[in-house]
């Protein structure tokens, strides 16, 4: 049986997510690295301010908590 055009979209939208999922931790990544943000906007065609959002959001380290001992 032949795809709908509606299945045949949804599959383009899975390949896309797949492709894009990491899009935040690798400009994060890159940034860390030395990457200028005009040039990870000049390579990617992310905006300036979708950069900065996603540095904004970046994932906090943990807290650890020293525990005494008993």
């Amino acid at each position: 049986m032949a795809d709908t055009p509606a299945t045949a979209a949804e599959e383009e939208l899975r390949r896309w997510a797949e492709t894009y999922a990491r899009r935040d931790e690798i400009v994060r990544e890159a940034v860390t690295a030395g990457i200028k943000i005009s040039r990870i906007q000049q390579i990617t065609g992310i905006t300036r301010a979708d950069i900065m959002h996603i540095l904004a959001r970046a994932p906090k380290r943990p807290v650890l908590r020293l525990v005494g001992k008993d």
